[in-house]
């Protein structure tokens, strides 16, 4: 019986090997054809939405292009525009630059000033003692007395007591 019982033994085992090799195929069969239809159904479901990107890309690529295309030629016509602008500044700047005003043109010389005197682009006349400097900063301290004249308004004792 000894014989028998381990060849007995060894037949089950082995077939129960191949009855588990067996449901192992059936069941990696199965997973197998379920990815697949998972992968179809995702590629059906994914398609649509790639293919609405593919098509916003191509409107955005050609709405690109139109844009640069017109916008090229409208900043190159702005750029000479600008160019042409700045040059003719400064030849006009530099072709007035020296030449004083004729006093037929000139406009009258404000109170206290010699505006009409002054070339263009000749510094301006010292301001008399006691008038305000325009170029002092705010707050700048002021001439208290006119030579020969009275205290500016506001100012109560400019002189010292004696």
């Amino acid at each position: 019986m000894d014989g028998t019982f381990t060849t007995l033994l060894r037949d089950i085992v082995v077939i129960l090997a191949a009855a588990a090799v067996v449901a192992a195929s059936v069941i990696g069969a199965a997973v197998a054809w379920q990815l697949y239809r998972l992968g179809r159904q995702l590629y059906a479901d994914v398609q649509p939405i790639l293919d609405s990107v593919y098509g916003t890309s191509e409107t955005v690529r050609n709405t690109a292009q139109f844009m640069g295309s017109r916008m090229h030629e409208r900043a190159g016509a702005a750029l000479a525009i600008v160019h042409t602008s700045r040059t003719l500044t400064l030849l006009v700047r530099d072709f007035y630059k020296g030449i004083p005003p004729s006093p037929a043109a000139a406009p009258p010389a404000m109170a206290g000033g010699t505006a009409a005197s002054t070339p263009i682009g000749a510094p301006a006349p010292a301001a008399p003692l006691g008038d305000v400097d325009p170029a002092a900063p705010l707050g700048a301290a002021r001439p208290a007395v006119v030579e020969g004249g009275p205290a500016p308004s506001g100012v109560a004792d400019a002189q010292p007591h004696g």
